[in-house]
Formats: C-alpha cells, sequence, structure tokens
C-alpha cells in the first residue's frame, strides 16, 4: 500500500489492531495469510474448477459464498495487503512472523487446489506442512 492510499475495505483498522493485541500479548508468533489464489490465475474464470465431494476432492469459492470472477482479484487484493500489514508490524516490533502465503504459494504448482478446499481455507493434508513451518520457526525456543 503506497502512503496516502487508503487501505482495502475490512484493512482499515488491522495495523492498530494487530500492535497492540501484539504489544499486550507476548510471546506470540504471526502466520501470513495463505491463499489458493496467486497472479497467474486472479483474473481467469475458475468456475471449471469448481468440484463438489469431500475434504480431498471438493473445491469452492470461499465456504458457501456463490462464485464471483470479480472477488478473485479484490480477494487476493485485500490478503497482499493484509499480510504486508503485518510483514510491517511484526518486524517494527521484533514479533516472529511465518510466511504461509509464501511457503503454500500456488503460482509454480500445476494444481492450486492441492492444499485448498476453498481460495483461502486448507485441506486437512496440509496441516502438517503449516506444523512443520511452524516448528521449525520456532524450534529454537523449544530446547
Amino acid at each position: 500500500m503506497s502512503l496516502g492510499q487508503r487501505p482495502r475495505p475490512g484493512n482499515e483498522g488491522i495495523r492498530a489492531d494487530l500492535t497492540s493485541f501484539l504489544e499486550r500479548t507476548p510471546n506470540t508468533v504471526v502466520l501470513t495469510v495463505p491463499t489458493a489464489l496467486n497472479p497467474l490465475i486472479i483474473d481467469r474464470d475458475l468456475s471449471s474448477f469448481l468440484v463438489e465431494g469431500d475434504e480431498n476432492t471438493a473445491f469452492c469459492f470461499v465456504g458457501d459464498v456463490p462464485y464471483q470472477m470479480a472477488g478473485q482479484g479484490q480477494g487476493y487484493e485485500h490478503i497482499v495487503e493484509r499480510n504486508a500489514i503485518a510483514r510491517e508490524v511484526c518486524s517494527r516490533l521484533g514479533i516472529r512472523l511465518f510466511a504461509l502465503f509464501a511457503a503454500l504459494d500456488t503460482e509454480n504448482l500445476s494444481e492450486f487446489r492441492e492444499h485448498f478446499i476453498d481460495m483461502i481455507h486448507l485441506r486437512p493434508r496440509a496441516y502438517p506442512l503449516v506444523a512443520q513451518l511452524v516448528y521449525d520457526g520456532i524450534e529454537d525456543l523449544i530446547g
């Protein structure tokens, strides 16, 4: 977000809220928000990728929200901005930040739905990856 640019709706108070929370809550780590979306697909009609099924095969837009192609770009930009705010706040306060957004980036995957049940929610099979990332990042604190 450039200087003077207004935050996207939903991100207006995130910097102040996150700062306040982190200053009040010791021993906190922050994770960036991952997404199935990436710059190569946010302008594509992804309706053909939406499928019903179980937690291993289903893929929907966002929960039970009806598919909106325009919502893809807006959602992606919202997440990118929110992650930038989190990185800035954590850097300023010296808080550990784990880059789930980067670790689960779908841009170079042949299947962008691999770890996601929708645009923002992880499949259960992705949980061990998240746990490993956090563990690797706090291993020095464990003993």
